[in-house]
């Protein structure tokens, strides 16, 4: 299973996971994953990584929801800053996401692995 894009809601403690491909391969053609209660917390701590990285490229902000898509290669922030209304950060292709993809390794793969066991739940049609 490779993944297509993720969501996390921070505030919410949610997160949502749409694979690309399937266990096999093929183009994945069912609803996308969500993970709530411990799985969100397991995805949170995994994140790690990608919101230190977020934070070192905007000093002083709190996250409040991300998406990054993988195929795209394009990640959008929700950034709360102290005294301001929310505001949103765009990275798309180039070093800086390669530097955000590289940080979110560790998510991505426990992503992945969540979104195969939630899959694989699914009854059959």
């Amino acid at each position: 299973m490779k993944l297509r894009l993720f969501k996390l809601h921070l505030l919410e403690q949610h997160a949502y996971v749409v694979p690309a491909t399937d266990d096999d391969g093929h183009p994945f053609m069912d609803a996308g994953v969500d993970l709530r209660g411990d799985g969100f917390a397991r995805a949170l701590s995994a994140a790690r990584g990608l919101l230190a990285a977020l934070a070192e490229l905007e000093p002083g902000i709190e996250v409040r929801s991300l998406s990054m898509h993988l195929e795209r290669e394009r990640l959008l922030a929700t950034l709360i800053t102290s005294g301001a209304r929310p505001r949103v950060a765009r990275v798309d292709a180039g070093a800086a996401f390669d530097r955000l993809r590289a940080s979110a390794e560790p998510l991505v793969a426990y992503l992945t692995e969540a979104a195969r066991q939630a899959v694989a739940r699914r009854p059959r049609v």
